[in-house]
């Protein structure tokens, strides 16, 4: 096909029409168009013709299709689920495409797939110590990992493996903080009640964007609450002492 088409386009060069037939000038013109169109379509054909459920099976070790089929529809519920957490090793290409590359068709919930806002300074912040090693590393690891939690500590420290193991379970946040979910939506939205027995600070293991509003509210009405950032890139508050009902929602700014 391509040989043919050179030589078409060569032979109509090679005998132009004149300048009294603008209407030769005009299809010749039209002509060659269609013909480099499709040379150059032709030129690209094995990039086409790769095989997408080979690539699939290689990549993510399962089809797309069947991923999306088998997302369930409903992913609200109580508590946010676990995050598959992130890899040890950051570079190994094969983990990052089958275990966390499928996430974004599987809908399952995973530190890779969600700290995905390349550039931005929390998404730095999170990215740097997630394998900053030690027990900075294995702290934030696990606290990004768990089931979406409140937990006290201040906004420049970052609870152990196994306090945020304990939060996230049972919802003895702190010796000072009891958290009970009542509901999450994967559209940006919480709600949990909350035991405060003298003002504390928390963090949710949720990262800090600007556009995050909190809604913290008493018994009688009562209502209030601000957002902020911390150290690690996660939301932090404070909440003061009492029982109250917690509302954070993500609304994108503007």
């Amino acid at each position: 096909m391509i040989p043919a088409a050179v030589s078409v386009i060569a032979y109509l060069l090679s005998r132009p029409p004149g300048l009294d037939n603008p209407r030769g000038v005009v299809a010749r013109i039209g002509l060659l168009a269609v013909i480099s169109g499709l040379v150059g379509v032709f030129a690209v054909t094995p990039v086409w013709l790769t095989e997408r459920v080979a690539a699939e099976n290689n990549y993510f070790r399962g089809q797309v299709s069947a991923f999306i089929a088998a997302r369930p529809a409903d992913l609200t519920a109580e508590q946010r689920s676990a995050r598959l957490p992130s890899p040890v090793d950051p570079t190994n290409r094969d983990e990052i495409c089958w275990v966390f590359g499928k996430v974004f068709y599987t809908g399952d919930a995973s530190v890779f797939g969600y700290v995905n806002l390349r550039g931005k300074e929390t998404w730095e912040t999170i990215k740097n110590q997630l394998f900053a090693g030690g027990d900075l590393g294995r702290n934030n690891a696990a606290f990004w990992a768990a089931l979406g939690m409140l937990i006290t500590g201040a906004p420049s420290t970052m609870p152990a493996p196994a306090e945020s193991t304990v939060c996230a379970e049972s919802g003895q946040c702190g010796p000072d903080l009891t958290v009970t979910p009542v509901s999450y939506d994967p559209g940006g939205k919480f709600s949990c009640d909350v035991v405060a027995d003298r003002r504390v600070d928390i963090m949710a293991n949720e990262a800090w964007y600007t556009g995050w509003q909190a809604e913290l509210c008493s018994p009688d009405g009562a209502c209030g609450g601000e957002t902020a950032g911390g150290v690690a890139g996660q939301l932090t508050m404070t909440v003061p002492e009492g029982s109250w009902r917690l509302q954070l929602e993500y609304r994108l700014p503007g």
